[in-house]
C-alpha cells in the first residue's frame, strides 16, 4: 500500500492511497465464489451457479462492494501510518478501480490545529462579577408568582401595559398581504414580548372596537428570511381588554408552592434558597467565561470548518427544541434556520473546547473524586429528589463525566484568575440574571 499526503492549508489534508491490483483481484474472486455458493439463478440450484455467470451478472456491483470494503479496511491504516487524526469523517474525492490496474483513492479531511498555549499574566485585566440577594429581589420574585396566578377581569377603558387583549391583525408589506402574519381572536399580554418589537407597545392607548394601523420592522435575525429586516404595516382591531387581578398572599396561596405551613416567611426562605442557587450558578457561568475569554484573546489558532459546521447543527437542534419544546426523536425535521444566527456562537464554542482541552492537558488538571462529590451535592439541592439525582450520577458514567467536566472548568478558571489582574463589578440580582455571556 502506497500512501501520500498533501497539505491544502493549515488544517486541510488530501491523502492518496494505492492498493496493489493483485490484492484487489483476490478479494473480487473470493467474493464471486462466496456468491456462487449462496445465490440462485434460473436453471441452477442454490450453491451451484457457475462462477462465470455470477461474474457476468454481478461483477460491477461486486467491484463497488469490494472497493468500499478496501477503503474501510485500509484508510485507518494509511492515516495511522502518517500519524493523521481526521476531524470528522474523511470525504472520498476520487476512486479509480480499472481492471488490471491498482485501486487508488483520494480522501479529503481536516486535522486539529496544533495549539501551543500562551499563558495569561498579571498585565491582563479581567472583569468578574459579584452579587447579593436583597429583600427587594425576593419581593419581586413573590410578585412574579402573584402575576403568574392572576385572574382576568374585562374592562371598558384604553389598553395599558400588562393588560390582556383579544385582537385581529393582518400584516402587509408595500400593500401585499403577508400570509403567515395574520390572525383572528389572537390573545396577547402587553409587555410579554411575544410578538415582534414595537407591536405590543403600539396597542397601548387604544380601546375596544377601534380599528387602526401600526408600522413595525421585522428583526434582522427573523427566522422567515423573506421578512427579516423589512418594514411592515399591520391592520389591527381590538375585541376585548382585560386587566389582571393579583391574588392576595393568603395561606392557601402560599401552600400551592409546596410550603405546608402556609406562612409567607417560609415562602420567602424557600425562594431565597432557590435564588441563591441560581445566583451561584450564574456567577460561575459568567466568571468562568470571562477567564476563558482572557485566555482565548492571547491564543491564536485556526478552527476546523468541520467542527464549526457540526456545532452549528447542534445549535439549530437546541433552538428547535427551545422554540417548540418537542421531545427528541429520529424523524424530527429541524427548520433551515439562517446559518449566520449561529456562526459566531459556534466558533466560540469550538475555540473554547479546543483551547480548554489543550490547557487542561498541559496543566494536567483532573477532577478528584471528593471534588466531583462536593459539586454533585451542591447541584443536587436544586432537585426535588436530591438522592435520586446523586444516585443517577453515581450509576451513569455520562452524568458523572458532566460533573467532572464542571470541576475541571472551575480548576482552570481558578488557575487563570490567580495570575491575571481582577476587577470586580457588583451587579444587582436582576442585572446578573439578565447579563449575557460574551
Amino acid at each position: 500500500m502506497d500512501v501520500s499526503v498533501e497539505s491544502l492549508g493549515t488544517l486541510k489534508r488530501r491523502v492518496s492511497v494505492s492498493i496493489p491490483n493483485e490484492l484487489v483481484d483476490k478479494k473480487i474472486d473470493r467474493r464471486i465464489k462466496e456468491l456462487s455458493g449462496s445465490i440462485t439463478l434460473p436453471g441452477f440450484r442454490r450453491g451451484h451457479v457457475p462462477v462465470h455467470l455470477v461474474k457476468q451478472k454481478y461483477l460491477p456491483s461486486i467491484r463497488a462492494e469490494v472497493a468500499q470494503g478496501i477503503i474501510e479496511e485500509t484508510l485507518p491504516l494509511a492515516l495511522n501510518n502518517k500519524s493523521l487524526l481526521p476531524v470528522g469523517t474523511p470525504a472520498v474525492e476520487k476512486l479509480d478501480m480499472e481492471p488490471g490496474q491498482n485501486l487508488s483513492y483520494i480522501v479529503n479531511f481536516e486535522v486539529l490545529p496544533e495549539i501551543k498555549i500562551v499563558e495569561p499574566s498579571n498585565d491582563i485585566k479581567v472583569e468578574l462579577f459579584k452579587a447579593k440577594i436583597k429583600d427587594k429581589d425576593i419581593d419581586n420574585m413573590i410578585l412574579k408568582l402573584q402575576e403568574q396566578n392572576r385572574t382576568w377581569k374585562e374592562v371598558k377603558r384604553k389598553a395599558k401595559l400588562a393588560d390582556k387583549l383579544v385582537i385581529d391583525f393582518v400584516g402587509s408589506i408595500n400593500g401585499k398581504p403577508i400570509e403567515q402574519a395574520k390572525s383572528t381572536n389572537f390573545t396577547i399580554e402587553l409587555g410579554s414580548k411575544q410578538l415582534i418589537p414595537g407591536f405590543e407597545d403600539a396597542l397601548i392607548g387604544h380601546a375596544v372596537g377601534e380599528s387602526f394601523d401600526i408600522e413595525v420592522t421585522f428583526p434582522k435575525e427573523y427566522q422567515a428570511k423573506d421578512l427579516a429586516g423589512k418594514k411592515a404595516k399591520f391592520a389591527i382591531q381590538i375585541h376585548e381588554i382585560s386587566e389582571g387581578i393579583l391574588p392576595e398572599l393568603t395561606d392557601d396561596f402560599v401552600k400551592q408552592f409546596g410550603i405546608k405551613s402556609g406562612k409567607i416567611a417560609d415562602l420567602r426562605t424557600d425562594i431565597e434558597n432557590n435564588m441563591q442557587r441560581e445566583l451561584e450558578r450564574r456567577l460561575r457561568e459568567l466568571n468562568h467565561d470571562a477567564c476563558f475569554t482572557a485566555l482565548d484573546k492571547i491564543n491564536s489558532f485556526e478552527l476546523p470548518e468541520t467542527l464549526i459546521d457540526k456545532e452549528i447543527e447542534h445549535l439549530k437542534h437546541e433552538m428547535f427544541h427551545r422554540m417548540f419544546g418537542t421531545e427528541h426523536n429520529e424523524n424530527e425535521k429541524i427548520p433551515d434556520f439562517p446559518r449566520e444566527l449561529f456562526e459566531d456562537r459556534a466558533k466560540k464554542r469550538v475555540r473554547f473546547g479546543l483551547l480548554l482541552s489543550e490547557y487542561v492537558k498541559k496543566h494536567k488538571l483532573v477532577a478528584e473524586p471528593n471534588q466531583a462529590e462536593e459539586l454533585m451535592e451542591q447541584i443536587a439541592t436544586a432537585y426535588t429528589n436530591p438522592e435520586e439525582f446523586k444516585q443517577k450520577c453515581r450509576s451513569d458514567k455520562k452524568w458523572m463525566a458532566e460533573i467532572e467536566s464542571l470541576v475541571v472548568e472551575k480548576l482552570m478558571a481558578d488557575k487563570i484568575r490567580a495570575v491575571v489582574t481582577v476587577k470586580e463589578k457588583e451587579l444587582s440580582y436582576q442585572e446578573l440574571m439578565d447579563k449575557q455571556v460574551s
